[in-house]
């Protein structure tokens, strides 16, 4: 009977019914809801969200569309039964995260966020997230709020809809490690946060294994978030730096968090010219070697290590890593011809100064 079927289903805009010839069967007011953008249980919170916890966080995700707002009642109820959402499944759990990301302005995805955090529902998801809010940011120089916590939303959210969700997660944890490297100056007056980035991986590894997500995107978040601070010196770094970043597999992650911590704080500090000037360093780079930032697709190797093995003798091994690592950084650094003599004559110098140790 579709009357005793619509009482459990979760909200009213999803417990609408369509006969054969096209009439809406509504018995829970779900088009009064969509016409008001109200997110609404169906019948008692309570109880919708005892058969299923995790419609707490699909109450966010659909709050979360533009123009909708969360019904009081099942806001509240959400922020009762909160403590519940441990028992979910971290599989479905993941699942509703990228649902939320995936194919969504970064706008929608903050409001996602954002409600998560209203209903308490946050902080037993992503504690390392929620404890951010306890951090300064000098106002000065992060207009978009005070507070770390503040910053990582804005750069989640002037992120595109066809962003993938892993660099929208990448974007809304980059800092995390604030939370373990500051520094308090003898006043109280500033915080500093040196070497926030490399301290945020293992709070981002933990996080993630914990949710249930995949080796991939683990690498890929922690990889963005352990190099977002270098991108800011592209300018004054050496081009052999550079090639090892931009022909990583995860690079394209990496920029686009870069990006966004860039652009995140408002006008005022959208230094557009400098971020399009490392772009250029970083295209005359890839164009001076024949390649791009996706490994793949690259038309020839700096230094190759068949190559390397014919012209020295060397076998496979360590010290064959360490030549062609070491002779590709001087080759790039030193802008000399990888075909030509003076190459050779490198390598074989290098060879020589590793094979003696």
């Amino acid at each position: 009977d579709f009357r005793e079927d619509v009482k459990r289903r979760d909200f009213t805009v999803n417990a609408l019914g369509m006969t054969h010839d096209g009439k809406i069967i509504d018995y829970v007011d779900g088009i009064k809801d969509i016409e008001n953008r109200i997110i609404r249980c169906v019948g008692d919170p309570i109880e919708r969200f005892n058969e299923d916890y995790l419609r707490m966080v699909r109450a966010a995700r659909f709050a979360a569309i533009p123009g909708f707002k969360l019904d009081r009642s099942t806001r509240l109820a959400a922020r009762k039964l909160y403590k519940n959402i441990k028992e979910i499944s971290k599989y479905r759990l993941v699942s509703e995260i990228k649902k939320a990301a995936n194919g969504k302005s970064g706008r929608q995805f903050n409001a996602f966020i954002q409600h998560l955090d209203d209903m308490k529902l946050l902080y037993q998801i992503m504690p390392e997230l929620v404890t951010l809010k306890y951090f300064r940011h000098d106002m000065e120089h992060h207009p978009e709020g005070p507070t770390v916590f503040d910053h990582c939303l804005s750069c989640a959210e002037i992120l595109e809809s066809n962003t993938d969700y892993i660099i929208k997660m990448a974007a809304l944890l980059h800092d995390v490690g604030k939370a373990v490297s500051f520094q308090e100056d003898k006043y109280g007056w500033k915080l500093t946060y040196h070497g926030h980035a490399k301290a945020g991986v293992p709070l981002v590894e933990s996080m993630l294994d914990r949710l249930g997500f995949s080796n991939y995107a683990i690498e890929a978040i922690s990889f963005a978030t352990e190099h977002h601070m270098k991108f800011h010196h592209i300018l004054e770094m050496k081009p052999s730096k550079i090639y090892r970043l931009v022909t990583h597999p995860y690079y394209e992650v990496l920029e686009k968090v870069a990006w966004a911590d860039e652009f995140s704080r408002g006008e005022t500090f959208m230094y557009r010219g400098e971020f399009e000037k490392k772009m250029k360093k970083i295209s005359d780079l890839c164009d001076r070697w024949k390649t791009n930032s996706i490994p793949s697709q690259r038309k020839e190797k700096i230094v190759d290590g068949n190559y390397v093995m014919k012209l020295t003798g060397m076998p496979p091994g360590p010290k064959l890593g360490e030549v062609i690592k070491r002779s590709e950084a001087r080759i790039l650094d030193e802008n000399i011809n990888p075909s030509s003599k003076e190459a050779d004559e490198l390598i074989m110098e290098i060879y020589h100064e590793v094979g003696d140790r």
